[in-house]
């Protein structure tokens, strides 16, 4: 009775662990993408990760909004290449960096930099 109850839970454990692997290795569902064309040839797939958040203000009756907001960029490159990177403040536009890798933009133009190399120009391809 015992291994019957021990082999499900390991069974039950082993689906979820599975379900979480699977979940890690995909984008998330609530992706937003786009493609730049750069000038040096350089092509990005680009997926804006969006997350949703709701603040309280006032008292009693207080009021809930429901916000959205961009909190990652995960850029996949033509050789297969998937780089995440999280948002950054800026004072206009977006910045996405994680350091070695940055997107930097704003409307349709993005400039595209890895590490100390000089920034590509992008747009938008249509």
């Amino acid at each position: 009775m015992q291994t019957k109850l021990i082999k499900a839970i390991a069974i039950t454990f082993a689906g979820i662990a599975t379900c979480f692997i699977g979940a890690c290795a995909t984008l998330p569902a609530d992706a937003k993408g786009v493609h730049y064309a750069c000038d040096r040839g350089t092509e990005l797939a680009v997926r804006f990760t969006e997350k949703g958040f709701t603040t309280m203000r006032g008292g009693r009756n207080s009021m809930h909004r429901y916000e959205v907001k961009k909190v990652a960029a995960n850029i996949s490159l033509v050789d297969g290449t998937l780089i995440i990177l999280p948002v950054q403040k800026v004072a206009s536009g977006f910045m996405y960096s994680n350091g070695r890798y940055t997107l930097r933009g704003k409307n349709n133009e993005a400039m595209w930099s890895v590490g100390k190399m000089a920034a590509e120009l992008c747009v938008i391809k249509p």
